[in-house]
């Protein structure tokens, strides 16, 4: 059995390589068309379970992982790592009556936004609607609101993360 048709078996998502009809879409960049990523493998997650287990098994076999939210950054432009894409990952539940939204790694800032106009509020966020709030967010996020509000990471009160040894942490409010 190969380690791909292991993982395969191993995961509710799929498990895209570059003989599937669907790895140029999946593998294309979404702004930086300059740089060209060809992951070995692009693993779409269906839930944190498939996270965990799609990081343990690289771990095992001493395979890079590069995270793919929004795509904003270089994901995979080196050979041989498998890109792991939220993109299904992309729930976004507003919770008006405590002033919070939960949302999942996979989902973008327009997304993001239109979720929680639906209620008339709004968070700290930037203008580019196909930026991922994953990367957004630990990289700082400023937006329209920071001056008011503060920075993106500042209004964060939990997030639930995958470690690099494919445990699930928490970091609660601090």
């Amino acid at each position: 059995m190969s380690a791909f048709t292991e993982l395969r078996s191993s995961i509710t998502g799929k498990v895209v390589l570059a003989s599937n009809t669907d790895y140029e879409s999946l593998r294309a960049p979404t702004w930086n068309y300059a740089i060209q990523p060809y992951p070995v493998a692009i693993v779409v997650p269906w839930d944190v379970t498939d996270v965990c287990v799609t990081v343990k098994w690289a771990a095992k076999l001493g395979i890079e992982v590069t995270v793919a939210g929004g795509r904003h950054t270089v994901h995979s432009s080196k050979n041989g790592r498998v890109t792991l894409d939220l993109s299904a990952m992309h729930s976004i539940i507003p919770d008006p009556s405590n002033n919070t939204v939960h949302v999942q790694g996979g989902a973008r800032l327009g997304e993001l936004d239109r979720a929680c106009s639906r209620y008339g509020v709004a968070t700290v966020a930037g203008s580019n609607p196909d930026t991922g709030i994953g990367g957004y967010s630990v990289g700082g996020g400023w937006g329209y609101l920071s001056r008011q509000k503060g920075m993106t990471v500042d209004n964060l009160m939990e997030v639930e993360a995958v470690l690099a040894n494919g445990d699930v942490g928490e970091l609660a409010a601090w």
